[in-house]
């Protein structure tokens, strides 16, 4: 009997793999909060990895504007102490 039962689970499991497997379904691709964080100011670079969340014109790789007393690049350096203004 308990292989009459086991037979029929079997057979029960390979007729609803019948339509192929079950895949589940794919997430949001515009749902990525899980894969980046936010970005107050757009200005391309996370808030957590940027120096000015607020300021569009300060984050890590900008240009720095040598006259300004801003830290433009988020190097650390003010327009003198920057190397990218000698």
């Amino acid at each position: 009997m308990r292989k009459l039962m086991l037979a029929a689970i079997a057979l029960g499991a390979l007729s609803a793999c019948a339509d192929g497997p079950m895949l589940l379904p794919a997430p949001d691709r515009f749902d990525t909060a899980w894969e980046t964080g936010d970005d107050a100011d757009g200005d391309g670079v996370e808030d957590e990895n940027d120096c000015a969340p607020q300021d569009a014109n300060i984050f890590p790789g900008a240009d720095e504007i040598c006259n300004d007393g801003e830290d433009n690049d988020c190097d650390e350096l003010i327009d003198g102490d920057d190397p990218a203004c000698a």
